[in-house]
């Protein structure tokens, strides 16, 4: 079954693959992003050190119907309406989607998303917006401000 992660961009600065590779070397050089497609490129595979941790796919715009589905299942949560209300909106104002399919190839959970940690500081650091994880919840940098369960 398919593991997906979510940063929804509201701001005006763009995500793109080279800025992804450029931060992700930064931290570490065994980062790379191999399999480019588009032009300018929109879809990658997350390696590290030759190993796939992730598809990555920038989606602009984003799909309407994914964020229908998504505004469904944040009606449904049980959580506030105050913070229903603020991811609403944030999924209403996201100019693009970085969709991320977490590939575990065989290894642990948290050994395979702890290489996916560096993406997710540096989009909450350098963009505005949301990070979604299936399952979870939807976040402001480290803080879970709504939960999916």
């Amino acid at each position: 079954m398919a593991y997906y992660m979510r940063f929804f961009a509201t701001g005006d600065a763009p995500v793109t693959l080279p800025s992804v590779e450029e931060a992700l070397r930064a931290n570490d050089s065994a980062y790379a992003l191999t399999d480019l497609t588009g032009d300018p490129p929109s879809g990658a595979l997350l390696t590290y050190a030759g190993e796939q941790y992730a598809q990555i796919e920038l989606e602009t715009p984003p799909d309407p119907e994914e964020i229908a589905e998504l505004i469904e299942e944040i009606d449904d949560s049980g959580s506030p309406r105050k913070n229903r209300e603020m991811v609403k909106r944030a999924l209403a104002e996201a100019g693009m989607v970085v969709v991320i399919q977490v590939l575990s190839g065989g290894r642990e959970w948290d050994a395979t998303t702890a290489r996916l940690d560096p993406l997710w500081d540096w989009l909450h650091a350098n963009h505005q917006g949301l990070g979604q994880a299936d399952g979870a919840g939807y976040y402001h940098g480290d803080k879970r401000v709504l939960r999916t369960e």
